[in-house]
């Protein structure tokens, strides 16, 4: 009986998880401030999901310390630099994969996951002020990775030999939906659409999707452009770039020595590099980097949630 082959495992891009990672811990310390005020605070939402005590003083310095974050300038330069920054580190993996329609699927089904998700709970508790994701990260990562897909399936039909030159159609195309995108102001979380109407309808689904007609109210939102365009760029530089799949970086020892240098110890143990083995934190981050996405805020509701218990706060069962 024929024995079935074991798949070789490429060895990991080290580089790109590590920065991947890094990406991925903003983002959790960017949703930290963001769940400082939003589930505490009463000014903005009536019914929050921790209720202060009759002395409470800590809901106004949470809500003042994370007002003052998301209404700050630099934050909403640095947060599209860092998206920019993850659909790009996301075109390079395009190039790693070896079956980006499947990757593209998984995604986009967790996307729409969320989105059903969401839209259930917000049924089930109408006060809580539960906000809508009808396009948001996941979905505009997956369709964008389907995009890539279709897009060099495409090219390696019409020009079958010529398939190494896809890379300057995506880089065109990439650029183009860029410019398009940041001409029209499509990265903008601004509400865009007429006063009062809500995006989540069939006149304006394209709209929703290209980033024309958003609503504030939304949880979560990212549309195709310009996001898509660094998609494509990303892959251009992981053809380019990275044409041998392998790492401009070796990893560390598995184990370091006990008279090695002290960065070396540093690296070892979470802090800078990753090495053989168990990986550190960051880079550990970076490969599951959608699993982090997708539970790191449930697990900082709950940290904060103790935090606020052991004050003297009261869960809101009432939502």
């Amino acid at each position: 009986m024929p024995t079935r082959e074991k798949k070789i495992k490429r060895p990991r891009i080290v580089e790109i998880d590590f920065i991947r990672g890094v990406l991925i811990w903003l983002v959790a310390v960017d949703h930290l401030f963001f769940d400082f005020y939003r589930i505490t605070s009463p000014y903005i939402y009536p019914q929050p999901l921790f209720i202060p005590p009759a002395d409470d003083t800590l809901t106004e310095i949470l809500y003042m310390i994370g007002s003052n974050y998301w209404n700050w300038p630099l934050r909403v330069g640095f947060r599209f630099f860092c998206l920019a920054l993850f659909f790009l580190i996301s075109g390079i993996s395009c190039y790693f994969s070896r079956n980006n329609l499947k990757r593209g699927l998984i995604i986009l089904g967790v996307g729409i996951l969320i989105s059903i998700g969401f839209y259930v709970a917000g049924i089930i508790m109408p006060d809580a002020n539960i906000g809508q994701v009808f396009f948001g990260a996941i979905t505009c990562f997956g369709v964008s990775i389907l995009i890539y897909w279709l897009l060099r399936f495409l090219f390696k039909k019409i020009c079958p030999k010529h398939e190494s030159d896809f890379k300057w159609i995506a880089l065109g195309l990439g650029m183009i939906v860029i410019a398009v995108g940041l001409m029209f102001d499509c990265w903008n979380m601004e509400w865009q659409g007429p006063p009062g109407q809500l995006p989540l309808n069939w006149q304006n689904f394209i709209a929703i999707i290209i980033g024309k007609a958003q609503d504030i109210g939304h949880s979560d939102y990212m549309p195709l452009f310009p996001y898509l365009g660094f998609l494509l760029v990303g892959s251009f530089i992981g053809e380019v770039f990275y044409k041998d799949r392998k790492s401009y970086f070796k990893p560390l020892p598995k184990k370091p020595e006990k008279d090695a240098p002290k960065i070396n110890k540093v690296a070892y143990y979470g802090g800078v590099m990753p090495y053989k083995g168990v990986k550190n934190v960051i880079t550990f981050s970076g490969h599951y980097s959608l699993f982090f996405y997708l539970f790191h805020q449930v697990l900082l509701i709950a940290i904060l949630g103790i935090v606020l218990l052991s004050k003297g706060y009261t869960l809101n069962l009432q939502i």
